[in-house]
């Protein structure tokens, strides 16, 4: 018998003598992923067996950890349309230039995206009332001039191109 072959299987070693033992990363990996998947979809396994295109005792376990994902598996979940949340996870504590750079223009999306949709609904709720158009611009105006003057200056452009005389653009040529 060789002397390999004798090895009791807790003291198995590799082909360079190292002793195997599971990588403690992919399985942080693995766990961090699940429990994102967990997180963010109603229905996790449902959800993982769209995206993966794989069984539904599959999904399961590797919810549970019991399954690694393969980079495949990896590569789908960030083409999927919640990639970025998956993408936070693999950056885990990594902070590279190029990341920081990503994630302050997703804060700052962030805040771009909540200010347009205040504007739409001051614009719902200020159409319903022609006459306080003028109002409606002048105190976006007075609140942030440089953020609310140029976006009300462009859509009171927009509106009289257009020909639509909205109440913003009949309150910016008063």
């Amino acid at each position: 018998m060789s002397e390999s072959s004798a090895r009791t299987a807790n003291r198995a070693t590799n082909r360079s003598g190292a002793l195997c033992m599971q990588n403690a990363g992919s399985v942080r990996l693995t766990s961090a992923l699940s429990e994102k998947a967990k997180a963010i979809f109603d229905k996790p396994y449902r959800a993982l067996v769209d995206i993966l295109n794989i069984s539904e005792r599959d999904a399961h376990y590797r919810l549970a950890s019991e399954r690694k994902y393969t980079a495949t598996d990896i590569a789908k979940l960030l083409q999927s349309e919640d990639g970025i949340q998956f993408l936070v996870v693999l950056m885990d504590r990594a902070r590279p230039r190029w990341w920081k750079a990503v994630l302050k223009m997703g804060v700052l999306g962030s805040i771009e995206q909540r200010r347009q949709a205040e504007l739409k609904l001051m614009r719902k709720v200020f159409d319903a009332n022609e006459s306080a158009g003028t109002k409606f611009t002048d105190s976006f105006r007075a609140q942030d001039p440089d953020y609310f003057g140029v976006v009300l200056a462009g859509f009171d452009e927009v509106a009289v191109v257009s020909g639509e005389g909205g109440s913003l653009a009949k309150g910016a040529r008063r």
